[in-house]
C-alpha cells in the first residue's frame, strides 16, 4: 500500500502502473469533492470522488481518497490518496 498526502490540484502522482492526474478539488454545496483523471497502460476514467471514497481499477487496484482539503468556492485543495495494489499471488 502506498500513500501520498498534499496532492495539489495539476499534480500527477503515479502508484506503479497507475497515474492519477488531480484535476479539482474542492468543496461543492460544502462536501468535499475532488475530480481524477486515471490512467493505466490499458484504460482511462475521469472520476469524482467524495472524501472517503474508493475506485476500483480491473486488475490494478483500488485507490482510496482519504481526505481532501479545501475551501468553499474553491478548486484548488489537496488531496491524500493511498493505492492498494493487487498482489499478483492471489
Amino acid at each position: 500500500m502506498t500513500t501520498v498526502r498534499n496532492a495539489r490540484q495539476g499534480s500527477q502522482p503515479t502508484f506503479g502502473v497507475l497515474r492519477v492526474g488531480i484535476m479539482r478539488v474542492g468543496l461543492v454545496d460544502g462536501a468535499p469533492l475532488a475530480q481524477l483523471a486515471l490512467r493505466t497502460p490499458s484504460d482511462e476514467a475521469v472520476v469524482v470522488l467524495d472524501e472517503g471514497d474508493a475506485f476500483e481499477l480491473d486488475g490494478v487496484g483500488t485507490l482510496h481518497l482519504d481526505q481532501i482539503r479545501a475551501s468553499e468556492g474553491t478548486v484548488r485543495g489537496e488531496v491524500t490518496l493511498r493505492f492498494e495494489e493487487i498482489d499478483d499471488a492471489d
